[in-house]
């Protein structure tokens, strides 16, 4: 009787053991995948900032061809067709301009949740 106490302890033990690897294992893992999905969020973040600095300044110099366009149709140098091109790449510049806004705030939305879903399973 007493070895079969010994032994079905042993493999209770055993089995908590396992248990306790499997659920630390499966906690890595989680705790891996949130890491990867913050460093993947800030790379979008980045690349975002990045493109939205770049249509800034497309847009930019856009506005200051849009002037000197204007200028120089006012001067006679230029015709009403580039005006109307400098116009119309001007506007494009700024749908960029806001398009790339628009998803900076978006990456930085999904940061925010990444950091908060990370915080929120550390706490639990």
């Amino acid at each position: 009787m007493d070895d079969i106490l010994r032994y079905y302890f042993r493999t209770q033990g055993f089995q908590k053991r396992e248990e306790i690897k499997q659920n630390t294992t499966r906690l890595e893992l989680l705790n891996d995948k949130q890491n990867v999905q913050i460093e993947n969020a800030q790379m979008q973040y980045e690349v975002a900032n990045s493109n939205l600095l770049n249509a800034k300044s497309q847009l930019t110099l856009a506005e200051t061809i849009y002037s000197k366009t204007l200028i120089q149709q006012k001067e006679g140098v230029a015709s009403l067709t580039d005006v109307l091109l400098s116009d119309n790449t001007q506007k494009e510049a700024q749908q960029n301009y806001l398009s790339a806004l628009v998803d900076v705030m978006k990456a930085d939305l999904e940061l925010k949740k990444s950091i908060r879903k990370y915080f929120k399973n550390e706490i639990n």
